[in-house]
């Protein structure tokens, strides 16, 4: 099983961005596989972003490796884009193959690697989707109050 990413709905009132070190080993109400995000990857770059380790730098689309803010400003792309997806897997079967990275197994040679299978629960996909959505509609109704953090791979 590959990685995975996290995603919290986070109170300003309890937490700044800067803060995103707090999250890690915490468990998040959305985990989506670093698979599955990297087939995605191009339509998250329609979303506005802050990175959190660098001075709120402004940016698009998810930081792989580290945390990522999806405030106001991005926060409607994200309800467009991650609403989709959830639809999308909400409509195929209940199980979707995946071909993930090359895997290396000890003692064969390089050009015997494979892909690795995944298959994982349409729904549950789905299920996370709709979760992040649901976090960037009370990020967009929240007056700058809520923001969503993305702690990467």
């Amino acid at each position: 099983m590959s990685p995975t990413h996290e995603f919290y709905l986070v109170d300003r009132r309890d937490f700044e961005p800067r803060d995103f070190a707090k999250f890690i080993h915490t468990p998040s109400e959305a985990q989506i596989d670093d698979d599955v995000l990297q087939f995605f990857h191009p339509f998250l770059n329609w979303i506005p972003t802050l990175n959190p380790a660098k001075n709120d730098e402004r940016q698009q689309g998810l930081c792989y490796y580290g945390p990522t803010v999806i405030g106001p400003e991005g926060a409607s792309n994200a309800l467009k884009i991650f609403s989709a997806l959830a639809d999308l897997y909400s409509a195929g079967s209940q199980v979707v193959p995946f071909t993930g990275t090359l895997e290396h197994k000890a003692g064969k040679s390089v050009e015997s690697d494979e892909p690795e299978d995944i298959h994982l629960e349409s729904e549950e996909i789905a299920k996370a989707f709709r979760t992040i959505a649901g976090f960037a509609n009370t990020v967009l109704r929240s007056s700058g109050r809520y923001f969503i953090l993305h702690l990467g791979i």
